[in-house]
């Protein structure tokens, strides 16, 4: 039987800034899916990133970036977007909710991060776009 997922799509964000204040506007990221363009229309306020575990004597942070206990009722936290800051050394994760349904795993779709500035000054964070399949890339902006 197939069945259609309901809204929202929930998407999660982690930011861990090195050089200086992130200030995020997440009004002004774009979730590109089907042809058509999205904003986010709710938020969750930052939370911590999971605890790092140890494999082989390395720390790592595994695929669970953000920690979200197994209780936790995302539907009572959402809350009007705003703009957030993140200070120099510490992480934070957000989630930006959009009015659609989750697409199916096999739809390719993109997000566009708008609004990102370090230090008082605005960056450009190319498009990540997402398709079925396991990847694993680390990388940091600038």
């Amino acid at each position: 039987m197939d069945r259609l997922a309901s809204p929202p799509f929930i998407v999660e964000m982690a930011f861990n800034p090195q050089g200086g204040i992130v200030s995020i506007d997440p009004a002004q990221t774009v979730l590109s899916l089907a042809g058509q363009e999205y904003r986010p229309t709710r938020m969750i306020m930052p939370s911590d990133f999971s605890p790092l575990t140890s494999f082989g004597g390395y720390n790592y942070q595994g695929l669970n970036l953000c920690y979200m206990s197994h209780n936790f009722r995302w539907e009572e936290k959402l809350q009007p977007l705003q703009s957030i800051q993140i200070p120099a050394g510490e992480k934070a994760c957000i989630w930006l909710s959009f009015d659609l349904a989750p697409p199916p795993p096999e739809t390719e779709y993109s997000v566009s991060i708008g609004g990102v500035e370090i230090a008082g000054k605005p960056i450009q964070i190319h498009s990540i776009r997402f398709i079925k399949g396991i990847a694993y890339y680390n990388d940091s902006i600038p």
